[in-house]
């Protein structure tokens, strides 16, 4: 919707990080957008490189836990894009990735916060509850409030009644918040499992980027001297276990080869073990 409130617009340069997830890339471009990449690092997008030459109408950008790196954007870089935005007049999109599953530190605020009269704000309850319920929202400026009306009618002018009214009435009955609260107890421990399951197989081997071990379902794993491609994830995957490279989410190519996503939201305990087991037996064979 936001794509498609951009292109009415003929706001069609939207500022990206890169990496970023393909569908994303996809969305946006389907709508007619033309991406322009900066680079994230361990503080999240790099705002020293917003153009300053051209005015894009919307910076997309997953602050809480970039996705995939997983870093956090700071607080000057925050303000940094709000003054931006304010000197461009372009949105900032802010796709509040699983910010609920944040294991250490305090909470991080929103953009939104700072800037509602500049920030399209979007969450999903996919992560939360259920990816079956194709629920999500968006907290919008309020001069585009009836914009965005007569483009979800357009897209689709119906979401199920009932399954909105059983979610809000979770929301409201404090079900939700206690949900969060315990399956936190149970990601932090399996990452935990996760993080030691990876010392242990790869002892001096592997990678483990800082930034995005205390949030999130994944983890991103570099595996120096490995270049994950899609021969080599096709064999990996048939000795069986799945791994996504972060290059499939890169804009510009070339610069994270080596480096892997780790998802373990669907996986038990048992199967987090055996599947670093398996991992490593690929790997060994990749390397023989």
């Amino acid at each position: 919707m936001t794509a498609l409130l951009l292109a009415r617009q003929g706001k069609t340069l939207v500022v990206t990080e890169d990496p970023v997830h393909l569908h994303f890339q996809q969305t946006l471009r389907l709508a007619g957008a033309e991406l322009y990449p900066l680079s994230v690092d361990e503080a999240g997008l790099r705002t020293d490189e917003l153009p300053r030459n051209v005015r894009p109408g919307a910076v997309f950008l997953t602050p809480s836990h970039q996705f995939p790196l997983g870093g956090t954007l700071s607080v000057q870089r925050r303000i940094d894009l709000v003054a931006y935005a304010a000197a461009t007049e372009c949105l900032l999109i802010e796709d509040d990735y699983e910010s609920e599953f944040r294991f250490e530190g305090l909470p991080v605020s929103s953009l939104r916060e700072l800037a509602p009269s500049a920030t399209v704000y979007i969450g999903s309850f996919s992560k939360i509850l259920s990816p079956a319920l194709r629920l999500g929202y968006a907290i919008v400026p309020a001069h585009l409030g009836e914009v965005f009306r007569r483009i979800k009618y357009d897209v689709s002018n119906h979401t199920s009644s009932v399954e909105q009214r059983i979610v809000a009435d979770l929301l409201d009955e404090g079900v939700v918040e206690r949900h969060i609260a315990r399956m936190k107890r149970f990601y932090r421990e399996g990452r935990k499992r996760l993080v030691r399951n990876l010392a242990d197989a790869f002892p001096g081997r592997h990678e483990i980027r800082s930034a995005g071990a205390g949030a999130g379902l994944h983890l991103v794993v570099r595996f120096p001297g490995l270049v994950f491609d899609a021969e080599r994830c096709s064999r990996i995957e048939a000795r069986g276990v799945r791994i996504h490279p972060v290059e499939g989410h890169a804009i510009r190519k070339g610069h994270y080869g080596e480096w892997v996503i780790l998802g373990y939201g669907n996986l038990s305990f048992d199967a987090m073990d055996e599947g670093v087991a398996r991992l490593r037996a690929a790997l060994d064979a990749e390397m023989a």
